[in-house]
């Protein structure tokens, strides 16, 4: 498949799961963003059910989401880190969570679901690099991710990046 077809598969499925959550049955308020809806409706305890939490359509993303996961909590979703500023399976501290949503929606409820967790990084993500989501650019997701809105640019990220690439590649051969 062909690069340009990968970056219009990630626009259309980047699209798709933002429509699927904002169109979501019993929404509690029109004025939350769909990741604050999502959470929202987690910590209601809605999101229980099959039928009532979408996965989110983010094919081309999960080798390196999966990546991402392992560098950060080895795939633990009860991991703790950055002494306790960070938990979850993407290590996702409240300032992350809240600068993603705008509001802080049920973070200490949902930071350990993995699905409201990688659309808490899509939403992250689409403020903050939205060329690198649309050009499945991961090493600019990655470090800023690992280094917040600039991450891109520090130098203190690049190691983090190394890591994740290498552990992509460890899927691949293991494939």
């Amino acid at each position: 498949m062909s690069n340009k077809c990968l970056k219009v598969i990630a626009i259309i499925w980047s699209l798709a799961a933002i429509a699927a959550i904002t169109f979501l049955p019993g929404r509690p308020s029109p004025g939350l963003n769909p990741v604050a809806e999502l959470t929202h409706r987690a910590g209601a305890g809605e999101a229980g059910s099959a039928e009532s939490q979408p996965t989110p359509p983010i094919d081309p993303f999960r080798p390196f989401l999966d990546a991402l996961m392992q560098v950060e909590s080895g795939g633990d979703v009860n991991a703790v880190g950055d002494g306790g500023a960070s938990i979850g399976p993407y290590q996702i501290g409240k300032p992350y969570w809240t600068d993603a949503c705008g509001v802080d929606t049920n973070y200490e409820t949902n930071v350990r679901d993995k699905v409201v967790c990688e659309l808490v990084m899509f939403a992250y993500w689409n403020r903050y690099c939205r060329k690198a989501l649309t050009e499945l650019d991961f090493e600019t997701l990655a470090r800023i991710h690992n280094g917040g809105p600039r991450g891109d640019v520090k130098e203190s990220t690049k190691p983090y990046w190394l890591k994740v690439k290498a552990e992509m590649e460890k899927s691949n051969e293991s494939e």
